[in-house]
């Protein structure tokens, strides 16, 4: 129990704290939008699929495998182990990520004029590898503290790091983007990056303060830096391969669209519309099933080299049962307020279309971020890889081929088959190692009939019409409110969830 209340409270900051910072992203996002536009923003989401790139490089798996190998050295009870682990992915990560910021110093020409097909984006490209040395220590530091379970150290650095960030980029905006749309992106990426700089600065303080209260033993830690490339180095290629895929997927977006016919500006703005304002929208609940996924891989490593199988398979199932009825939940609120939430934010139609039509998928990707941490934390990091290598590879194809052919909507056909693939196979593969038995009666059909419960009685008892179509956010929070509390209380009508899933939470609580 007190394994599980630890779990709970970190789980709890860390969604807090990726809540605040997405929620200040959203709202960051819809004053670009309203400063740069949406072909700026198309322009910076390319500089920022190739910094994507650059930074898997840089850190070439490392978190994870930090996370992993301390993990193991604290199931061991083996505090040299744990201080010789840290000391060895710090080096790791300075050697990668300065081969990589060397590398896309001396690229950056040609990266913007032959990759991107855009040289307003070679002198940002230049700026960007003044991050990669911090984001990659950060990323150690991350790994460390999640293993330890000290969440709780992260968050407060987090959110600072996101907030100077957007003062940093909005004063760099104000200066540099009367001189041109090109300057604008140099200040959103220099933002970036002396945040990136703070961070790292305060997250390895933290990691000395932990490791002054560990003092060493006199156990040995053998085979710590072989056991290091073992875990990092498939996870690094795989990482790769991913990354590499997906940005040419993100460069093809856009040649794809022209070749369609759309325009370059037409281009951009459709690819900005999608991924910088849809996207982050759709995905902002999600940080609830992010920071457990995370918090899961120490906690189903210690299982594992425990042995406790009964463990293993008591975590999995509440956490598939628990994750799919606030999947199911999210689906709802952007499905039934997709037009609120598009002109609340955005004051865009276009991007309430968007939110309407991804909302279905909610389903599959919030589910995949789930059973993807609880496959890492099971030792299944190669084969969750390779399965997002498959996807990757499979949504180039169909950006190639249905772009030209359907424009924004073969991207939109593209993003929804590539989900399902992913989630398919990773699934698959969870059930197979846990011998996991799943009814969907139980676990798929009555949440969903719940919702749609939810929906019928919401257009029955709603508020008047003249608050049906407002786009307040007093208005929208409340009726978003209402829904919920409708969807909790035909959860427990229909025996979704039960008397010993509330004394469960009240046990963790109190």
């Amino acid at each position: 129990m007190k394994k599980g209340k630890a779990l709970f409270y970190n789980m709890i900051l860390m969604t807090a704290t990726a809540l605040l910072i997405r929620t200040a992203g959203v709202i960051f996002s819809a004053y670009l939008f309203r400063k740069i536009g949406s072909v700026g923003i198309g322009i910076y989401q390319l500089i920022m699929s190739v910094y994507a790139l650059a930074i898997t490089l840089a850190t070439s798996g490392i978190k994870f495998t930090a996370t992993r190998l301390v993990s193991e050295e604290l199931g061991k009870d083996n505090r040299t182990g744990v201080r010789k682990a840290l000391k060895s992915c710090l080096g790791y990560a300075v050697l990668f990520s300065l081969a990589t910021a060397v590398l896309l110093y001396f690229g950056a020409e040609w990266i913007g004029t032959v990759w991107l097909d855009d040289p307003q984006t070679v002198s940002s490209l230049r700026i960007l590898p003044i991050g990669l040395p911090f984001i990659a220590i950060s990323a150690v530091a991350g790994g460390y503290l999640t293993a330890v379970r000290k969440a709780n150290r992260c968050a407060l650095i987090q959110i600072a790091d996101q907030f100077v960030m957007i003062v940093i980029t909005i004063t760099g905006l104000r200066l540099l983007l009367p001189k041109g749309l090109e300057y604008g992106c140099i200040a959103m990426v220099a933002g970036s990056c002396l945040a990136e700089a703070i961070a790292c600065l305060f997250l390895f303080l933290c990691v000395l303060h932990d490791q002054k209260k560990r003092k060493t033993d006199d156990k040995k830690a053998k085979g710590i830096q072989k056991r290091m490339f073992k875990i990092a180095i498939p996870i690094a290629l795989s990482a790769y391969a991913r990354s590499a895929l997906s940005t040419l997927q993100n460069i093809l977006i856009p040649r794809g669209l022209k070749k369609w016919g759309a325009s370059q500006e037409q281009a951009f703005t459709a690819y900005g519309t999608v991924h910088g304002m849809v996207l982050p929208l759709v995905l902002y609940p999600a940080a609830l099933l992010t920071a457990l996924a995370e918090l899961l891989i120490p906690e189903l490593t210690e299982c594992q080299v425990q042995d406790d199988r009964v463990r293993i398979h008591w975590i999995v199932t509440r956490v598939l049962k628990l994750s799919f009825l606030f999947a199911v939940c999210v689906m709802g609120v952007l499905f039934y307020f997709s037009e609120s939430l598009g002109m609340t934010f955005y004051q865009s139609s276009e991007v309430a279309f968007y939110v309407k039509l991804f909302s279905p998928l909610v389903l599959i990707m919030y589910m995949d971020t789930i059973v993807d941490g609880m496959l890492k934390g099971l030792g299944e990091q190669y084969q969750s890889m390779k399965y997002n290598v498959i996807d990757s590879f499979a949504s180039v194809c169909m950006v190639y081929f249905l772009l030209p052919v359907f424009g924004i909507k073969g991207y939109v056909m593209t993003v929804m088959v590539s989900e399902v693939l992913n989630f398919s196979l990773s699934l698959g593969r969870l059930v197979k190692i846990t011998s996991l038995r799943i009814s969907v009666k139980e676990i798929v059909l009555k949440p969903l009939l719940c919702v749609v419960c939810t929906a019928l009685t919401c257009g029955i008892l709603w508020f008047p019409d003249s608050w049906t179509n407002a786009h307040f956010p007093d208005l929208l929070l409340v009726r978003v409110l209402f829904l919920i509390g409708c969807y909790v209380l035909f959860l427990f009508l229909f025996s979704c969830l039960k008397k010993e899933d509330l004394k469960w939470f009240a046990s963790l609580v109190r």
